[in-house]
C-alpha cells in the first residue's frame, strides 16, 4: 500500500485580535494548511525572518507596525510570497496602495471563515495529496 504525503502550504495569519487569529488558525488548518500566527507586526517580521510562507493574511491596522510596512518587508524578503490584507477600512486608497505594493487582494472585515478559505484557495491553491 502506498503512503500518502500531504503537501501543506504554509500560511502566516497576522492580527492583533486573538479571537481572529485563533479562528483563522483553526479554519485554515481544517482546510489543510499549516498555519502560524502573529499578534503584531514585529512578531510577523520575526517569523518572516525565520520561515518561508506561501501566504500572509495580514491585518492592515496593527498596534506597532503598519500592515503596509509588514507587506513591504515580506515582499522584499520573499518576493514570491502572496499577501492578502484583511481590514475593516473600506478606504479605497488603502486597497490601491496595497495592490501597488504587491498584495494579492484585500478582504474586508467582518469576513466569514468560508470567504477567507475561498480567498486562500484562490491565491495559493488548495492543499493536495501526493502519492
Amino acid at each position: 500500500m502506498s503512503e500518502r504525503i500531504r503537501t501543506r502550504p504554509r500560511v502566516l495569519a497576522v492580527d492583533d485580535e486573538s479571537l481572529i487569529r485563533m479562528s483563522l488558525r483553526i479554519a485554515l488548518a481544517r482546510e489543510g494548511y499549516d498555519v502560524d500566527t502573529a499578534s503584531s507586526g514585529v512578531e510577523a517580521m520575526s517569523l518572516l525572518d525565520r520561515f518561508e510562507y506561501d501566504l500572509v493574511l495580514l491585518d492592515l491596522r496593527l498596534p506597532d507596525v503598519s500592515g503596509m510596512e509588514v507587506l513591504r518587508y515580506a515582499r522584499r524578503l520573499h518576493p514570491g510570497v502572496k499577501v492578502l490584507l484583511v481590514t475593516a477600512s473600506t478606504n479605497a486608497p488603502d486597497a490601491v496602495e496595497a495592490e501597488h505594493e504587491g498584495a494579492a487582494g484585500v478582504v474586508a472585515k467582518p469576513f466569514t471563515l468560508q470567504a477567507i478559505a475561498a480567498e486562500t484557495r484562490r491565491v495559493i491553491g488548495a492543499p493536495r495529496i501526493v502519492r
